[in-house]
């Protein structure tokens, strides 16, 4: 059995002309429907119906305010730019399906709502997203949880938006349902309209039931399966999280495309994602700020020989009541993998209430005279519980080579302030450029900047350096709080260095508390 997603294939081509160059499917798209209310007779359907596509027809984008399509960015032509379909669910969000925006960033994606025709949408109707955030549980299974929010970067003042439903009892065993979008209207071809279609289906299994041929790969929990008995009607290519709606008799959003095999198949109707079994997940997200991640940077004296590790602060700017995961990874820039640092990536686990982590990036020492390096440790796409407010943090390697006397540094941090009153760790790393061979000590103390005594708290004290160790750290307590404010900064000073006669080449190591408020 194939088993496909409803989503994106190329528009390169031009149906307008009848000229149609074969696109094999990544996905299978979310549905294009047509009728309109639960009970409407069959001569006020076929006022905006007309028998097209799989079973469907053109449908009058103000009879269906809310069926959004998702474009490409980088695509200016939004015939072609048109890759998946979604859902107005709230002035600031989209409702579409994860596996349409599944590797995408905010950036790359652009929606538009309340024209029929692709081609009429202008750059101006198309609006930007700034998050994107995935069930947590969709990368269980490639055909489960498959939902997701867009969030708007301005929000859709005055839009009509759809209630989705909560009642995991409807809808029922043959219930009248439509589908929409702009997909493919052959089962066996492909033939992408210019206007959004609908085609009017019926629930082919109830809240409990089997659904077609599918056997153990249909999940009446979380899946809806729609179509008619005879087939021959359906979503398919291009349609992927657009809406099924009953109506009752107003509209309610009772799914979004998902996936079938193939297209408009009797004993396989399409599969839409149950929307009462994400109805709370919808609701939280779009009812409560999602906690924010941000990475904090760092620098450190390279060194001649051995490893020194930098530090980065990863803090979430409120506590979280689930588990936070973010991925992270270094990027090369100046500095070489390998050669300057050591690569490194992986997962960070927030567990609940938890507000801070750090990564720790092995940096190599060398004699070789060079100018001043930098690489970067990316967040990348964190679980849905949270969001990336700033995930790029940035290292700079300074050379201290040139000399062959010890040397003696501290680096600089940068560590993301937060607003929920816990306090983070502002990590300075001290070291030396080589093993001292005997014992060195350095005092150290605070001092204000723009950021005053209720930002951090003071600390003095004195580092000893056995004669094999090489580096040290000073740890800063910083206070987190809400009040609006720009970036703040404080600094740490090193002074009466002392042994195996070292010189201070850098005595004096800033931190930047970022702010997020």
């Amino acid at each position: 059995m194939l088993l496909c997603y409803r989503a994106y294939v190329p528009r390169k081509f031009t149906e307008r002309n009848g000229e149609a160059m074969k696109f094999g499917r990544l996905v299978i798209a979310s549905a294009v429907t047509a009728a309109m209310l639960t009970g409407v007779g069959s001569r006020e359907a076929t006022a905006f119906m007309a028998p097209r596509i799989i079973g469907g027809g053109i449908t009058d984008a103000s009879t269906v305010p809310w069926t959004v399509a998702l474009m490409n960015s980088a695509t200016s032509d939004p015939y072609a730019a048109q890759f998946c379909g979604g859902s107005l669910v709230h002035v600031e969000w989209v409702l579409t399906a994860a596996h349409c925006v599944s590797g995408r960033t905010a950036a790359s994606i652009n929606v538009a709502w309340g024209k029929t025709k692709l081609s009429t949408y202008t750059a101006g109707d198309r609006k930007a997203i700034d998050q994107v955030v995935m069930n947590p549980q969709y990368l269980a299974g490639p055909t489960t949880s498959d939902i997701a929010l867009l969030h708007l970067t301005v929000p859709a003042t005055g839009a009509t938006t759809i209630p989705w439903n909560t009642d995991p009892s409807f809808p029922v065993l043959n219930q009248s349902l439509s589908t929409y979008g702009w997909g493919n209207m052959s089962a066996s071809g492909s033939q992408y309209p210019d206007d959004l279609h609908g085609v009017q289906l019926v629930d082919r299994s109830g809240p409990t039931g089997a659904c077609g041929s599918y056997g153990s790969s249909y999940v009446s929990d979380h899946m809806l399966c729609a179509g008619v008995a005879a087939g021959g009607k359906d979503a398919c290519d291009g349609d992927s999280g657009g809406p099924i709606v009953a109506y009752t008799p107003t509209p309610v959003l009772v799914g979004d495309t998902s996936w079938g095999n193939s297209c408009a198949l009797a004993a396989f109707p399409g599969i839409w994602a149950r929307m009462s079994s994400y109805a709370d997940w919808v609701y939280q997200v779009i009812n409560a700020e999602l906690p924010e991640l941000s990475i904090g940077n760092a620098t450190v004296l390279e060194g001649d020989s051995g490893t020194r590790a930098m530090k980065f602060a990863v803090v979430l700017n409120a506590k979280s009541a689930s588990t936070v995961t973010v991925p992270y990874s270094t990027s090369a820039g100046s500095a070489t993998s390998g050669t300057d640092f050591t690569a490194k990536s992986g997962v960070l686990t927030f567990l609940p209430n938890a507000i801070s982590k750090t990564i720790s990036i092995s940096v190599k020492g060398d004699a070789a005279l060079e100018a001043t390096e930098s690489f970067t440790v990316n967040l990348g796409a964190p679980s849905a519980t949270a969001v990336v407010a700033d995930g790029v943090g940035t290292a700079t390697i300074i050379d201290d080579d040139g000399s062959a006397a010890l040397q003696l540094g501290i680096g600089d941090v940068a560590v993301p302030e937060g607003d929920n009153g816990a306090v983070v760790k502002a990590q300075f790393l001290v070291s030396l450029d080589h093993a001292p061979g005997a014992t060195v000590t350095v005092n150290y103390a605070t001092n204000i900047g723009s950021a005053g005594a209720n930002d951090f708290t003071s600390k003095s004290g004195a580092l000893t350096f056995t004669a094999t160790q090489t580096s040290k750290v000073v740890t800063i307590s910083i206070r987190r709080e809400w009040i609006p404010e720009g970036d703040e900064v404080f600094t740490v000073q090193l002074s009466g260095a002392s042994g195996a006669g070292v010189v201070t080449v850098r005595s004096t190591g800033t931190a930047t508390i970022q702010s997020d408020d």
